[in-house]
């Protein structure tokens, strides 16, 4: 179970949730935004 619900049970409830381990996520590294393709737009 990877989410950041997993991870707020274990605090929350860690009666239950603490044999899980905590889970890594969101962007890992540098990221770029690359457009596909440009568009002229016109106004209305």
């Amino acid at each position: 179970m990877a989410t950041t619900l997993s991870n707020r049970l274990r605090v929350t409830r860690p009666e239950v949730f603490a044999v899980a381990a905590r889970q890594a996520y969101g962007l890992i590294g540098p990221v770029r935004l690359v457009p596909y393709r440009e568009v002229a737009l016109r106004s209305a």
